[in-house]
């Protein structure tokens, strides 16, 4: 019986984050130690990678929070 294949999500290094975030690596660093980043997964000691889905949702979240406060 075979599993069905379900993609793995795409996962970025922080400098892919950061470049995508529009930032530099350095400040997606101190954002993270800050507890302001999006969430990323730790794969070894120093290994972390930022799942492109979970960018996403966090621009869209900070996003829709700027929106909110413009209208209110």
């Amino acid at each position: 019986m075979n599993a069905p294949d379900i993609p793995a999500p795409l996962c970025l290094t922080t400098r892919e984050a950061a470049r995508r975030l529009g930032i530099s690596t350095q400040t997606l660093r101190r954002m993270a130690k800050r507890g302001d980043a999006p969430p990323s997964i730790l794969l070894g000691q120093a290994c972390v990678m930022w799942p492109e889905e979970a960018l996403v949702a966090w621009v869209r979240a900070r996003t829709d929070k700027e929106r909110a406060r413009e209208h209110a």
